[in-house]
């Protein structure tokens, strides 16, 4: 009886602890690498450039309630400014510890 409770566990870490690194790879890794390589290729086309960062402090609290909605919106308004959406970055916990979340979001533009 152990023994098959043993080898149930053993195959359980064996293909489950894959599992779910497998989802976080896909989920988390893979956008951020895309932004930094993005973030990397708009620095080299713009080789002299001055850089801004803004912080932007969500409104909502979920995702899908509007916090999208409101990057893209902030993102929009400083691209009719003339900027180009670097990249965005976490914030500072202390810093963002008393609000709904926040987010750095860093804009370039070329001379």
């Amino acid at each position: 009886m152990l023994d098959r409770l043993l080898d149930h566990l053993f195959w359980l870490m064996f293909l489950g602890i894959p599992a779910l690194l497998v989802p976080f790879i896909w989920i988390a890794l893979i956008p951020r690498i895309r932004m930094e390589r993005h973030a990397r290729r708009l620095l080299a086309e713009m080789p002299r450039h001055e850089q801004k960062v803004v912080y932007l402090a969500f409104a909502s609290s979920w995702w899908r309630g509007g916090r999208g909605k409101e990057m893209e919106a902030k993102i929009a308004e400083e691209g009719k400014a003339g900027w180009t959406f670097l990249r965005a970055s976490e914030v500072n916990l202390f810093k963002a510890f008393f609000t709904r979340g926040s987010v750095n979001l860093h804009f370039i533009r070329a001379f």
